[in-house]
């Protein structure tokens, strides 16, 4: 495999393996500030548009506003916890009026409807969107928010990991005539050690932060927001070993409910083309301010 290939196969790994982790901390943070539920499918009754093994989200839903087309999440039977997505193939009201309006479901790979038509009492959400096949990752991690952290700094890192190993490969000379070559044309450059970095997450009580929002709370800390609970949030932050020992003697005073650190990867060391004059830079890690 040529350098090149090598290059870009460990780039696109690293890339997967960061929309993993990105698509795991939406499950956690953006349903719970909808109030949304989280369920894992578990048979192909809705494939192919729903695999089995992904997540939907199911936002809560005046019945009213269904239509035909839609696919809502619905309570099987009175007093079962079994639920069942599927699609609304038509609308209708109960002509004895004993159960008013009522919805006939299918599943979009199923032959026929639904045996039972589904009242609007039944219904628990509409489905707003769907993340294929990340319910196999939310099963691993059952519902134990350790678990789920530990999972996303395992996937944080190991993308890091493949980041650093990406660059590395870049910067290998492609052979050693053209490593000879240059070494003749160019002086060598000194040699200047990479950046070593670590990635932290941690889970916090907002009661610690004296009535401000996970949020505030994040921004305060100068960190990113991961997962939101009713009680407790979760940040991470992707830092030098030194700096995140620092960043957690700050925690310290807020009682951290859970703090895990990846392994450190080094990354090699990148010198970006002087900026052009007039343009804006980025100092000290932040970024400039750009105005219209």
């Amino acid at each position: 495999m040529t350098r090149a290939a090598r290059f870009i196969a460990k780039a696109v790994s690293a890339l997967t393996f960061l929309a993993v982790l990105a698509a795991i901390a939406l499950t956690m943070a953006l349903p719970r500030a909808f109030h949304a539920a989280v369920l894992t499918v578990e048979t192909g009754s809705m494939t192919p548009g729903i695999p089995v093994g992904s997540l939907v989200i199911v936002r809560p839903v005046d019945p009213q506003t269904l239509h035909e087309g839609d696919v809502i999440t619905f309570q099987k039977a009175p007093g079962e916890h079994v639920l069942v997505t599927h699609r609304i193939v038509k609308v209708q009201v109960d002509a004895s009026n004993k159960h008013g309006l009522q919805f006939v479901t299918k599943g979009d790979a199923n032959r026929g409807a639904d045996a039972e038509p589904v009242p609007a009492a039944a219904v628990k959400g509409k489905v707003w969107y769907h993340l294929p096949y990340i319910g196999t990752f939310k099963n691993i991690a059952g519902n134990s928010s350790v678990a789920m952290l530990a999972v996303l700094v395992g996937l944080g890192a190991y993308a890091l990991v493949q980041v650093a190993s990406a660059l590395l490969d870049r910067r290998r000379p492609k052979t050693p005539a053209e490593a000879a070559k240059s070494a003749s044309t160019d002086a060598a450059p000194a040699t200047t050690p990479g950046r070593r970095l670590q990635l932290l997450a941690a889970t916090l009580q907002l009661s610690e932060f004296a009535g401000l929002s996970a949020q505030d709370a994040t921004q305060l800390l100068r960190a990113e927001l991961v997962g939101e609970g009713p009680e407790t949030f979760t940040i991470s932050l992707a830092r030098e070993p030194e700096v995140l020992d620092a960043f957690v003697e700050r925690l310290r005073p807020f009682s951290p409910v859970h703090l895990v650190r990846s392994e450190i990867v080094v990354v090699p060391p990148h010198t970006p083309p002087a900026p052009a004059a007039g343009a804006d830079t980025l100092e000290s890690g932040r970024p400039s301010h750009v105005t219209a």
